[in-house]
């Protein structure tokens, strides 16, 4: 067994940077007999991995006997088993589950396949529910012909997958998935504020899903790509149309035979597999605006004139009609088809190959022998009429041969010599004759002058401010800048002004476009965290902008928990369980530093226990040594240690640590300020021999 475990490592060890990546596709495959066995041995070693003990229902046979057991029961058989794996290998394979437990947090990537049910692994994971509370880091889950019941810490997972896979479960409901299992791991009715809002693939084949819950599909707000073939749909889900970004759509082998009313659920649909279904009319698609890739494989379509509905969408490109009684309704089908998007000036490719060159032919001629029922596009039609006066500009300089005066026309008329004058001003001015005329009060009045008066001519501005006027006068330009000035504040809102209620809207979303956040310490539960209540805005501002509440019950649900980053302090005396020595000088201490009073916080990660963890740095009198590091200021009084754990942060290192030692953390700072206590036997330090530090004080309560 443990062979098998060391034969994994080696092989994660060997993909260990693809795994942690984002761009890479390596996936670690593992079914769930082995995976149960792994979070056992690590929850041994005193590893965190969530409740290992939670059954599931309806409870599962567990083989060779009938009845369950619980988690302490397997805890004896690991503890009688390890006496024949013999002493002198025991501390290699802890080491083998230490590292495998530490790269499963950075795991992007996951494929679960059923249990195997081995040899020796036929009682994991028996009637428990497998717990993925340990890969803090998965985006992408794959479940092969494992049941999503059998897996714990959906809480977790609604927040933090992308992409979510599972065929073969038998799964009847998509709520099941997205709504119950997450409600049953929160404990609670409501799903977290930020379920599912990362999720954008999901693919259920091969299950048996009848219809599509709204109440599931309100619950994938960012949905973009959706598989659910291979199940027993008889019609397009009415509830996608609570879907707005759904781009792709797969409802391939399906018992859909009809599409009617498609163009309401789908509205914003680009590519739609409807392979292997019983449909024969698709009325109603040619109102798919964006559609641009449709599969009609293994349909009942038998009318070239079906197929030509979709000529008219503007955006289609690849059709597939593969399979369809059409190509057998006449000897030509495929020009016929072909024939009917050429009629719409629409180039496909249908079947993914493009017109042949005989096809080309036969297609022009079926085209030429077309008699339209309206007049060609691109002529006019010519209908007799009136004669057209034809017009002929006349250049300014240009002399023109000026028409005799009316007999009717007094000689002494004032309109001779109003033109004579307009003559000579043209002969001196040039072309810019019209805006001298307009900007004079040359016999104002005779003859109505339509010039613009322009004060200052915008070739008279720098060219910066001649470009931005022209976009903005322009139509197109003023409709883009609009657009950019609205989603830049957006941007600004979402990324400066946002509130942090809590912890549970910290996403990791959140995590990679906001690296510090401003807020006011509430209170201070032990010597290594506090409470926060998130207070954005503008310097000076934001105290008044946002009132901190006054009431526990406001407190608890709009301020962050947070876990102060490299250090471990002491701890309390709680559980029924002694506190360690200087564990009230270390509260008080920290209390002296940050209750009360503003903290910038630079984040790190979510913990186990759904608290923030991040460095808190605050400003200290006299103000001019910068803001200080309080985990820091802890370790050098000697009231906490560096903390060295799993998940471990320390913060950004200073810029002369980045610039002498190439430091990219702070962890440098904490190890030379922790040496400092030891050596002048601060704080904890000065116990001496008798010191236990805080690692392993948990170690021996948690073993006790």
């Amino acid at each position: 067994m443990d062979a098998w475990f060391a034969d994994l490592a080696r092989w994660v060890r060997r993909h260990e940077a693809a795994l942690a990546s984002d761009t890479a596709a390596a996936t670690l495959r593992i079914d769930l007999s082995h995976l149960h066995y792994l979070l056992v041995r690590c929850e041994g070693l005193g590893r965190s991995v969530g409740p290992l003990d939670l059954e599931i229902a309806p409870p599962r046979p567990v083989a060779p006997a009938a009845e369950t057991r619980s988690l302490f029961s397997i805890q004896d058989t690991l503890h009688s088993l390890s006496t024949w794996w013999g002493p002198s290998e025991a501390p290699d394979y802890d080491r083998v589950f230490r590292y495998l437990h530490t790269q499963c947090m950075r795991v992007r990537r996951l494929h679960i396949t059923p249990a195997t049910g081995a040899p020796g692994l036929d009682e994991f994971p028996g009637a428990h529910a497998t717990p993925l509370h340990t890969f803090k880091s998965l985006t992408h889950l794959t479940l092969e012909r494992v049941p999503p019941a059998a897996i714990a810490g959906w809480d977790r997972l609604c927040v933090q997958l992308a992409h979510l896979t599972a065929l073969h479960t038998g799964v009847p409901d998509m709520a099941d998935v997205f709504v119950a299992l997450v409600r049953r791991d929160s404990h609670s009715d409501a799903l977290p504020a930020a379920a599912w809002h990362a999720l954008r693939h999901v693919a259920l084949p091969h299950n048996d899903l009848t219809f599509l819950a709204a109440e599931a599909i309100d619950a994938l707000p960012a949905l973009v790509h959706l598989d659910v073939s291979h199940n027993l749909l008889n019609a397009v889900p009415p509830a996608l149309e609570s879907a707005p970004h759904l781009q792709s759509l797969s409802v391939a082998d399906n018992l859909i035979d009809s599409v009617l009313g498609i163009y309401q659920s789908l509205p914003h649909i680009r590519a739609l597999n409807l392979r292997g279904n019983r449909v024969d009319s698709l009325c109603g698609m040619e109102r798919l605006g964006r559609l641009a890739q449709l599969d009609l494989r293994d349909n009942l379509v038998a009318d070239v004139r079906e197929v030509g509905r979709l000529a008219t969408l503007p955006h289609i490109s690849h059709v597939w009609i593969d399979g369809n009684p059409v190509l057998h309704a006449e000897p030509d089908a495929r020009v016929a088809c072909l024939a009917e998007f050429a009629l719409e000036r629409r180039a496909v490719l249908l079947d993914d190959a493009a017109p042949s060159f005989w096809e080309r032919h036969r297609l022009a001629e079926r085209l030429s022998h077309h008699v339209p029922a309206g007049p060609p596009r691109g002529h006019e039609l010519t209908v007799p009429a009136a004669p057209v006066r034809r017009v002929v500009p006349v250049s300014p300089r240009t002399p023109v041969r000026r028409a005799r005066p009316r007999p009717s026309a007094p000689a002494s008329s004032p309109t001779k010599g109003y033109r004579e004058r307009i003559e000579q001003l043209r002969s001196r001015q040039g072309d810019d004759w019209l805006r001298t005329v307009a900007r004079s009060d040359l016999d104002e009045g005779a003859f109505p002058v339509h010039a613009v008066v322009e004060v200052a001519p915008i070739e008279s501005f720098p060219w910066p401010v001649r470009s931005l006027v022209r976009v903005a006068t322009h139509p197109l330009g003023a409709a883009a800048l609009s657009a950019t000035a609205l989603g830049g504040g957006v941007f600004l809102w979402w990324r400066f002004f946002r509130r942090i209620p809590n912890a549970a809207y910290i996403t990791p979303a959140v995590l990679r476009s906001r690296r510090m956040i401003v807020g006011r310490v509430t209170s201070v539960g032990d010597a290594d965290g506090f409470r926060l209540y998130h207070t954005p805005g503008l310097p000076f501002l934001r105290t008044w902008w946002h009132r901190v509440p006054t009431r526990a019950s406001e407190l608890r649900r709009e301020t962050i928990s947070v876990r102060l980053a490299g250090a471990d302090a002491p701890e309390s005396a709680h559980f029924g369980r002694e506190g360690q020595p200087f564990a009230d000088e270390a509260r008080a201490e920290l209390r002296r530093l940050v209750e009360g009073r503003t903290v910038w916080l630079d984040m790190a990660h979510i913990d186990q226990y759904q608290r923030l963890v991040g460095v808190p740095y605050v400003w200290c009198w006299p103000y001019v040594g910068g803001r200080t590091n309080v985990s820091l200021a802890l370790v050098r009084r000697g009231l906490a240690t560096v903390y060295r754990s799993a998940g471990a942060a320390y913060g950004s290192a200073g810029w002369l640590s980045r610039w002498l030692l190439r430091a990219s953390s702070g962890r440098a700072a904490f190890e030379r300020a922790e040496e400092h206590a030891r050596r002048c036997r601060l704080g904890m330090w000065s116990l001496g021999r008798k010191l236990e530090t805080p690692g392993a004080y948990k170690h021996r309560t948690r073993d006790s």
